[in-house]
Formats: C-alpha cells, sequence, structure tokens
C-alpha cells in the first residue's frame, strides 16, 4: 500500500464527511436523509478532485462550515492546502494526488441543540495494492437544508 497515496486524502475525507448532519429543530433533514445527502455529495466531490478541474471548482471548501476547525485546519488554511495542491498540478500534470475513494455507511447521531452532530463513515481506498477500509468518525453542522464539514473543534493537530 502507497501510504501517503492513502494519508492526505483519508484526512480530507474525514473532515468532508463530517458534512452529513443531523435533523434538528430548524431543518427537515432528518439523519438518514442527511447521511444520504452526504453520501451523494461526498462522492460527487471526490470524483472531481480526479478530474483536473475539480480542485479549482471550489466544491472541496464548500464543505467546510464558517466555524470549520479540525486538528488545527481552518477554512482558510484548507484554502490554502487546496491553493497550493491546485498549483503543484498544474506544473505537474502527472502528480497523481487524490486516489479514487469511497464513502460509504454513514451514520449522523447524537445532534445538540446547534444541530452539531456525530458523523461515521467508512472510507475505502480500492486505489491501492491492497482495498483499504478504514472507519471515521467526524463532526458536521447542518444548517438549514445544508450540511457543512463542522470538525472536531480542535486548534493542534493530533500528535
Amino acid at each position: 500500500m502507497n501510504f501517503k497515496r492513502f494519508t492526505l486524502p483519508a484526512i480530507v475525507l474525514s473532515s468532508l464527511t463530517a458534512l452529513v448532519a443531523c435533523g434538528g429543530s430548524s431543518t427537515s433533514l432528518t439523519p438518514e436523509t442527511a447521511a444520504i445527502a452526504m453520501t451523494s455529495k461526498l462522492s460527487s466531490t471526490l470524483a472531481a478532485l480526479n478530474l483536473g478541474t475539480g480542485l479549482n471548482s471550489g466544491l472541496l471548501l464548500e464543505l467546510l462550515d464558517s466555524n470549520y476547525l479540525d486538528g488545527g485546519a481552518n477554512q482558510a488554511s484548507s484554502r490554502a492546502v487546496v491553493d497550493a495542491t491546485t498549483a503543484a498540478i498544474s506544473t505537474t500534470p502527472d502528480l497523481s494526488f487524490f486516489p479514487s475513494a469511497e464513502v460509504t455507511n454513514a451514520r449522523v447521531t447524537d445532534c445538540d441543540s446547534n444541530n452539531i452532530c456525530n458523523m461515521t463513515a467508512t472510507l475505502t481506498n480500492q486505489d491501492t495494492e491492497d482495498t483499504v477500509s478504514v472507519e471515521f468518525t467526524t463532526k458536521v453542522k447542518i444548517m438549514g437544508s445544508a450540511v457543512y464539514l463542522y470538525g472536531d473543534q480542535v486548534a493542534t493537530a493530533p500528535i
């Protein structure tokens, strides 16, 4: 398995999957419909990242809540990573940055009064010698009928 090809996408995807949100008093989304919607949104975003124009489309950053914070990464630092990656790919077109990955089994639970919920899902990377699947949990926030990645709200990266 090529660990480098799996690690960054896993980090990005764990954050992206946080987009699945739960129902609350101010929205019509239920945890089940939010999980379905997020799985679809993530699939579209991941597919776009495998295209040359995917990073420029803004789809990745549209998934983040304005208060997104996860392991020290916020909206601004995430934008900087996307911009740097876009620049690297434009100068090295054969750079394969994002493997083909799939998010499945999304579940949204434990929503609080602010519509911040836990989302658990499975990330599978079939773009390696051996298929690799990992389960991850992240926070999502639902606002109206939209779901956003909220992150763990921790200002430092895990050790």
